[in-house]
């Protein structure tokens, strides 16, 4: 006859896993570091955007500037508009309405932009061609309206904006015309 064993195991109770008030503390902790890092890093991502409106500001300004050399003209004459911007930016300060028109679009592409470009929000830029306009001292400008995606000059308070300007110097100036290439920035682009 075969002998047959059982074994029994006994298992000693052992408790796995965490407790309830294990469990809201670590979530309460996550809270709080997620409530200090969300806003920093929106600062951060912001920061960035005006960055990169700006690097894309230079390098519009920079094309811009080598087409008035070669073709020895200033930027009104190449595109035949002294406000290429107003075809669609007039009819109101909210960019997200605006749609630029066959002439806004035409007088984009004669600056040498492939129709009429955006900023990293969006927003259409704003070509303003007043170089010699009237023969004031004036200049080009390139302008991104913000993350606001409000035109500051076509408010009654153009200083409360988050506008990105551009300024792009003259190409034929007299002494008393001599302006240089200068970022402006609106008073709340960083807040």
């Amino acid at each position: 006859m075969k002998k047959t064993y059982i074994y029994v195991f006994f298992r000693k109770k052992c408790e796995y896993g965490f407790s309830l008030i294990e469990l809201m503390v670590t979530v309460a902790i996550i809270g709080v570091l997620a409530g200090m890092a969300i806003p920093s890093y929106s600062e951060f991502v912001h920061r960035v955007r005006v960055k990169t409106t700006i690097s894309q500001l230079i390098g519009y300004r920079n094309g811009i500037i080598s087409l008035r050399l070669v073709d020895d003209e200033v930027l009104i004459a190449i595109t035949g508009s002294t406000c290429a911007r107003c075809g669609f930016a007039a009819v109101g300060d909210n960019a997200s309405v605006w749609v630029p028109n066959s002439g806004a679009i035409s007088a984009y592409k004669k600056a040498g932009f492939e129709g009429v470009a955006k900023d990293v929000w969006g927003h259409y830029f704003l070509m303003d061609e007043n170089e010699g306009e009237g023969g004031l001292c004036r200049q080009d400008g390139l302008t991104s309206v913000g993350a606001d995606g409000v035109f500051a000059a076509n408010t009654n308070n153009p200083t409360a904006g988050d506008d990105i300007r551009l300024n792009i110097p003259q190409y034929r100036s007299d002494s008393s015309c001599i302006y240089k290439s200068m970022i402006e920035l609106g008073p709340n682009v960083f807040k």
